[in-house]
């Protein structure tokens, strides 16, 4: 997989963490699927996957990084 996008500044990152947390564990149950990745490395490392009501966490370790500190993670 190709990566793109465009460099943003650590202080934007770490200002948008937690918005994105909260809208990410809003917007799962509202759909029928959802795939989770990791992009912070060489290559996309998937974390979770839902269906409908159905939740598997792939990688516990890096969801529970991505969802600490939120209250509903």
């Amino acid at each position: 997989m190709l990566k793109g996008g465009h460099s943003v500044p650590d202080e934007d990152i770490i200002r948008r963490y937690d918005r994105s947390i909260n809208n990410f564990l809003n917007v799962k149950t509202k759909v029928s699927h959802w795939i989770l990745y990791y992009n912070g490395g060489e290559k996309y490392i998937e974390i979770a996957q839902g269906h409908c009501d159905n939740e598997i966490i792939l990688n516990e370790e890096f969801y529970s990084l991505f969802t600490r500190g939120n209250k509903d993670g």
